[in-house]
């Protein structure tokens, strides 16, 4: 027997822990349920109908219920981007896992399903060298599944390329072969040297699934998702919650907790409230106004840190007058940042200056001053444009922040003479409705998917994602993303984004309102939780205490 195990029931005997605490000391050092009626009677008590009922046994189960603000959509990873974003990244972080990842809080590159990877000198092949794992239906990882998940994305004559799949073009456009040399050595050959790959794969969309499941389940796959992450699929009742449950057999061994409930709350203050009453032991998402109260609760814990993402206006130039260039630039004038920033954020938010979110390469805070809040130059850009006491829609999200920072913006516009109604939908409509650009002026966020900035420049600006949304295209600002994507240098590949965006800010589809930090609130036993910086909650380092 462990000696921690041991001296634990040593020390239950003795009286120092309740039965409860007994409970999850003794699952924190590895113990099986079913190995629990033997502890007790070791301990001198004798588990029958009375002493050891089965409430008590789901009692013992360590189950963390975390309240998110938005439905998840799809938990295939590869078309999670297209139904709407949620909060998706849960389920790629905890089922799925990719060949690379990021590492917990931050945006450094860490083995997961590879072990390892060589480059080639000229940079064009890379080869991963995987470990050993096994997904959760027990089917082995191995490179012909992790070449199988990469060309369902890519060709579409795949029988597992089903509606709705986004990423390609962001990850695998530099990529021109995937060989998969062996059971445990994938190769990827790109057509050029971008350094963009890496991150690209450890992106949220590149979760590697089960070739077996997607065999089984086909465009069916979505209700019965299997990957090899810590957690496992239990069950998901749209739009109320989606269960997960711990892999027994995760290579990064057993996590912590036995089971995870993301509950939907769409409203942060009865999220909160149901953090206060019980109801919840995480909200990932607090109200900045809420937060000195949820400090200042010895109850609870506030974690908070880096966020990378970017809120922004699209302008849609297939719907007048957004065609005119005047009318986005008025509107890039009238909108009062710091008024967001204050009202909204309570402080906890960056102005907005270009499309790289601070902290990465190519922020740069003196493209605050290309549009500073001019009502005056916002009206007589109208004016010249002939488009005064124009009747525009604005699109918004129903979730969260979005409905009050979309009524503070409708204010500043009206303020220089346009008609602005607003229009709520929920997420997955939102979506639906701006990619077949539907919209003439929407509210959005960029949440980062990787910590390069060329997920921002190229995904947003020079993609398919640019002409349905903005109606953008700018073959020089497409050229200086390309080029970024295989510049080496870090200096010169700063510039190339600087350069870029100074263009899309004179071009004005896009209105950059500010870069939002992000707070959560947590049960003060929930411990090793952190707030990824690329929306991400991961749940494999978390504990709860006793």
């Amino acid at each position: 027997m462990d000696e921690r195990v041991g001296a634990l029931v040593m020390d239950f005997k003795a009286g120092r822990y309740t039965r409860r605490q007994f409970i999850r000391k003794a699952l924190g050092f590895g113990v099986g349920a079913a190995a629990l009626p033997a502890l007790f009677e070791m301990a001198g008590e004798r588990p029958g109908a009375s002493t050891w009922p089965a409430a008590e046994a789901a009692a013992a189960q360590r189950t963390l219920v975390a309240g998110i603000p938005e439905g998840i959509s799809n938990p295939d990873p590869v078309i999670l981007g297209a139904a709407g974003y949620g909060d998706i990244k849960v389920v790629h972080n905890n089922i799925n896992e990719g060949i690379v990842r990021f590492k917990t809080g931050t945006v450094s590159l860490e083995p997961s399903l590879a072990t390892s990877w060589d480059i080639s000198p000229d940079g064009l092949s890379y080869t991963f060298h995987l470990r050993p794992a096994a997904f959760h239906d027990g089917t082995p990882v191995t490179a012909q599944a992790v070449k199988l998940n990469y060309e369902r994305q890519i060709d579409d004559k795949n029988p597992y390329h089903f509606q709705g799949i986004t990423y390609t073009e962001i990850v695998f456009s530099n990529v021109s072969k995937i060989d998969a040399l062996d059971a445990t050595t994938l190769r990827i050959t790109q057509t050029r040297p971008a350094v963009t790959l890496l991150p690209n794969l450890a992106l949220f969309a590149e979760g590697i699934v089960s070739p077996t499941a997607l065999e089984k389940y086909g465009k069916d796959y979505a209700m019965h998702p299997t990957g090899s992450g810590p957690y496992k699929f239990e069950r998901w009742t749209k739009g109320v919650e989606f269960v997960v449950t711990a892999n027994d057999k995760y290579w990064g061994g057993r996590p912590s907790v036995d089971r995870v409930i993301w509950k939907t709350v769409a409203d942060n203050t009865v999220r909160l409230e149901q953090l206060r009453t019980g109801e919840l032991d995480l909200t990932t998402l607090l109200d900045f106004k809420d937060v000195p109260a949820v400090r200042g609760d010895k109850r609870f814990k506030v974690v908070s840190g880096t966020f990378l993402a970017t809120q922004y206006l699209l302008l849609n130039q297939h719907k007048p007058p957004l065609d005119k260039k005047e009318v986005r630039q008025a509107i890039q004038f009238a909108v009062n940042k710091a008024n967001i920033q204050k009202v909204t954020f309570y402080g906890s938010y960056t102005v907005g200056a270009g499309p790289v979110p601070p902290g990465l390469l190519g922020y740069d805070k003196s493209l605050e001053d290309v549009y500073p809040h001019t009502p005056a130059k916002a009206k007589a850009l109208l004016q010249q444009a002939g488009a005064g006491d124009v009747a525009i829609t604005l699109l918004h999200k129903t979730e969260g922040v979005w409905p009050e920072e979309a009524q503070l913006i409708q204010a500043d516009l009206q303020a220089i003479g346009l008609k602005v109604s607003l229009q709520g939908l929920e997420e997955a409509a939102f979506y639906s409705k701006i990619n077949a650009s539907e919209h003439q002026i929407a509210l959005n966020d960029w949440v980062m998917d990787t910590g390069d900035p060329d997920n921002i420049m190229y995904s947003v600006f020079s993609t398919k994602r640019a002409r349905q949304r903005m109606g953008y295209e700018n073959p020089e600002v497409d050229k200086l993303n390309t080029d970024a994507q295989v510049e080496r240098n870090p200096d010169k590949r700063r510039d190339l984004y600087l350069k870029a965006s100074r263009m899309i800010l004179a071009d004005a589809p896009f209105v950059t309102l500010g870069y939002p930090q992000r707070a959560m609130g947590a049960k003060a036993g929930v411990d090793g939780l952190l707030v990824g910086p690329l929306g991400d909650v991961v749940i494999r380092g978390v504990k709860i205490g006793s």
